[in-house]
């Protein structure tokens, strides 16, 4: 089984300024990893849709800090064979991208990793810049799979990136005083997580 997510991700400049901010010895989740969770879905059977592509360089998730890399840990899918492939799959990863590509998306708009917390054992950046364009992605986002039978969580929607999965104080006062450089939300990427790796099944382009 693997399970399925709807997620931004950052490019590398902003997740480098953010690793960079963080105190040194941190037990962090992979910097290709980090990503703000727009829906999960949980698992799903993907059996019948072959693998796009294998991930390179995967290892645990949680390396000590200077252990980084920025070489991404998802590999993306080329649309148009995938969109090919889903025509001939009635497997749920098919279903869901077929409810993804309704979504009506917000023109393209900037966010910042900024502030931070933890929910739990969890520690999170935050998100500041345009939240609101944001939520509006998401709530499509949540609409488009509600349609077509998918539910989703129903709290309300807290945008964050988690970078660890461990109590540190240090890391914690690190990201309190956190404010990092804009950059840009192009687009959203269904994700499929298989043993610990990511692999990007479908992208969607926002308007300019």
């Amino acid at each position: 089984m693997s399970s399925l997510f709807v997620a931004v991700f950052p490019p590398a400049a902003a997740r480098e300024d953010l690793y960079r901010s963080l105190p040194g010895g941190a037990r962090l989740t992979r910097t290709s990893k980090w990503h703000v969770t727009l829906a999960f879905l949980g698992e799903v059977e993907t059996a019948r849709t072959p693998p796009v592509a294998s991930a390179k360089d995967a290892r645990p998730a949680s390396p000590t800090k200077g252990d980084m890399s920025t070489a991404p840990e998802t590999t993306s899918s080329d649309n148009s064979a995938t969109s090919a492939a889903s025509r001939n799959d009635d497997s749920p990863l098919s279903s869901v991208a077929e409810a993804l590509a309704t979504v009506v998306p917000p023109a393209r708009f900037q966010l910042r990793l900024a502030g931070g917390g933890r929910f739990g054992p969890v520690a999170w950046a935050g998100l500041a810049g345009d939240v609101q364009s944001l939520a509006t992605l998401r709530e499509s986002v949540r609409v488009a799979l509600d349609g077509a039978g998918f539910a989703i969580d129903p709290r309300p929607f807290r945008p964050h990136l988690t970078v660890s999965y461990r109590q540190d104080r240090a890391l914690l006062a690190a990201l309190d005083g956190y404010a990092g450089p804009p950059w840009p939300v192009t687009g959203f990427a269904l994700v499929e997580s298989t043993l610990g790796n990511y692999f990007t099944r479908h992208e969607w382009p926002l308007p300019d």
